[in-house]
């Protein structure tokens, strides 16, 4: 059922239409964009082709990514470009250096990327949300409230013109400088899928799952980062095993 909707959302972000020679586009969001000084969008281009980067604005922005896992060794990052190890990170960072969002020779210090979290080998998401400082159409003003991005970078457009059709961009925001998608996140949804082989008992494991409810401490189970983290301590609102469907032979969490 999650290959079948992230196959299906996938499909129907199909990449936009050539743009118009002149004059203005309607954007994916109900937005105006200006074709005069976007010449550079979506084109691959390379480093040494004229385009300055530092002479354009930029802003910090939140973006929302699906993602179907099963082809890739995790969404983190792994030295990938070296090691030909195929990561979803990896495949972003050259996105958004193709399409000039971010400079060149980038790297997560000097454009400010966050992600909210990793996900290990195979495993897909539809909600995943990184952040980092990417080139802008509208600057930001000291006043400014950020207004509704009306005549900003069609940021999903752009970027999905450039990235696999296995990963989408659904959606932005403008956010704040001091803005981490990992501390600033409140909560995450985890969905675990497998196979019912010998008549699972769904009742018993609902008991034992129960225990996870509240708030504990969790040092034991995570990689320790003194320099980042020091409350160990979360909260599980809800941890249930189900049945999926009355005739599926596959059992989440």
């Amino acid at each position: 059922a999650l290959a079948r909707r992230l196959r299906a959302a996938a499909d129907e972000l199909r990449p936009s239409p050539p743009r118009v020679a002149r004059g203005h586009a309607r954007t994916a969001r109900g937005g105006r964009r200006n074709d005069d000084d976007e010449g550079n969008e979506g084109n691959e281009g390379n480093e040494n082709d004229g385009f300055d980067f530092a002479a354009y604005p930029s802003r910090h922005v939140a973006l929302r990514v699906m993602y179907a896992g099963w082809d890739y060794r995790g969404f983190a990052s792994q030295g990938a470009e070296q090691d030909g190890v195929r990561t979803v990170e990896e495949a972003l960072f050259r996105a958004l250096k193709r399409v000039r969002l971010i400079a060149p020779d980038a790297t997560w210090k000097t454009c400010d990327y966050t992600r909210c979290g990793r996900t290990d080998a195979g495993v897909s998401a539809l909600g995943q949300v990184v952040s980092a400082r990417l080139r802008c159409r509208v600057p930001r003003r000291d006043d400014d409230d950020d207004g509704d991005g009306g005549d900003e970078i069609d940021y999903p457009a752009v970027l999905n013109r450039a990235l696999p059709r296995d990963i989408r961009i659904l959606g932005w925001t403008y956010v704040s400088p001091a803005f981490s998608a990992r501390f600033d996140c409140e909560y995450r949804h985890y969905k675990y899928f497998f196979t019912d082989w010998n008549g699972l008992d769904v009742s018993a494991m609902n008991e034992a799952a129960s225990a996870f409810v509240g708030e504990h401490d969790f040092r034991n189970f995570c990689k320790m980062d003194a320099r980042n983290v020091h409350n160990y301590r979360r909260r599980i609102d809800s941890c249930r095993v189900v049945v999926n469907g009355p005739d599926s032979e596959f059992v989440r969490v």
